[in-house]
């Protein structure tokens, strides 16, 4: 016999009457998840499955790691696609091929979820990432784009430190005092992170705009000099070494342009790096505007066999407790709660006397055009800006030849 909880009740002529909650059965039942362009640690993971022991013990959640071989590509290959997908929305048009992907609307109808407790912009976000607005998913988390310094670099050469609302043209400016070789060490004095894609979006510049490219325009022939200049500072050369590197472990990048690296600045903390963090750097056109961010949400498959288990699952990840304690340990909440909001990185102890409140001094740049094909075009223009920086065409032919492979990359997928 199953058992029914009786979550929900309402009054009529003074008498209590419980009104069963569709969906919400006591027997157990398995939700899998997995991942899919994003990284999930064992602390949300588990966050996750402490608050279901609390709110619906029947759940048991299982987490399925993606692995060179069970990647969620292999999963729909095999048709093993789990009930629950921790994404982003910058893989909801690269996905709707596929056929996994289902509105989630009419769950959270079902469910009551209440979508005026989320930041519209991330809603708008999700909805933006489907090439028909169609709300596939919730909003978990979003990112941040910060300057983070190396204190030590600035008081070894005797230059001023970063300060929020710098110009770009201003970082430029120091940089070149921060950039030299002194004892036979290469100080660099800024890396922009991601290539020149991550600069560009500062000032809404992107590559692909469904399946036509929109790179080869004035706008971006100004952002590769821009980016060339940075990296024909003397000792502010390209680097094959990876900037975290530079900045984590050698601690020679004076200045990093970075999406959230709280996770990973306690280690290079206790190992000595003498850090701090200033709100991005903006452009005159687009003043207190850092990088487009991507917002991590989380769906439901349209094969899972447990849909409104799923659903409960995804409301607790959503919860104002489990929102609240993301938000502790340093993450971006989607909720608008200022409670939630004022509790950012407030547990990271090492993060005492930083210049958190820097970083939310500006906002997002607008989300890149939908494309299934953005992450193709985007590599491809970064292959470009090298083949500039060395010097392999003038910035015209380098241009129109990136719009060409753009173009013919986008061709062979459609002919798969």
């Amino acid at each position: 016999m199953t058992n029914i909880i009786f979550h929900n009740y309402e009054y009529v002529s003074g008498r209590k009457l419980y009104v069963l909650c569709q969906g919400k059965r006591s027997e157990p039942v398995t939700i899998t998840s997995t991942v899919d362009g994003i990284s999930v640690d064992d602390d949300w993971i588990n966050l996750i499955k402490s608050e279901l022991a609390k709110k619906h013990p029947n759940i048991t959640f299982e987490f399925i790691p993606s692995v060179k071989g069970n990647t969620l590509a292999d999963m729909v290959v095999a048709g093993t696609i789990p009930d629950l997908i921790f994404t982003h929305d910058g893989k909801i048009a690269p996905d709707e091929p596929l056929g996994f992907l289902e509105d989630i609307t009419p769950m959270v109808k079902k469910y009551n979820v209440d979508l005026n407790k989320f930041n519209p912009k991330y809603l708008e976000d999700v909805k933006a990432g489907a090439t028909n607005k169609t709300l596939y998913a919730l909003p978990l988390d979003s990112k941040y784009h910060a300057m983070y310094y190396n204190k030590d670099i600035f008081d070894k050469f005797g230059a001023p430190y970063p300060t929020d609302g710098m110009s770009m043209d201003a970082v430029v400016e120091l940089t070149k005092k921060v950039s030299r070789v002194e004892g036979g060490v290469e100080y660099r004095g800024l890396n922009t992170g991601s290539n020149i894609i991550w600069i560009a979006q500062a000032k809404n510049l992107f590559t692909v705009d469904h399946d036509k490219p929109i790179v080869n325009t004035e706008a971006w022939k100004k952002m590769f000099d821009f980016g060339k200049m940075i990296y024909t500072i003397p000792g502010n050369s390209w680097s094959s070494r990876t900037p975290k590197k530079q900045f984590y472990e050698d601690k020679t990048l004076a200045m990093f342009l970075f999406q959230n690296l709280f996770d990973e600045l306690a280690d290079a903390t206790k190992d000595g790096l003498n850090w701090d963090v200033v709100q991005y750097p903006s452009f005159p056109d687009f003043p207190n505007t850092y990088p487009s961010t991507s917002t991590d949400i989380m769906l439901i498959s349209k094969t899972s066999k447990n849909k409104d288990a799923a659903m409960q699952v995804i409301q607790v990840a959503i919860s104002d407790e489990v929102q609240m304690a993301r938000s502790k340990q340093g993450i971006v909440s989607v909720l608008k709660d200022p409670a939630i909001q004022k509790a950012f990185a407030t547990d990271l102890k090492f993060l005492e006397g930083k210049n958190i409140q820097g970083i939310f001094k500006s906002h997002p740049a607008a989300s890149p055009p939908i494309s299934e094909y953005r992450q193709t075009a985007e590599g491809l223009v970064r292959r470009s800006f090298e083949d500039y920086l060395n010097n392999k065409g003038d910035v015209n032919t380098i241009l129109r030849q990136a719009e060409e492979n753009i173009t013919k990359a986008i061709q062979e997928s459609k002919s798969k």
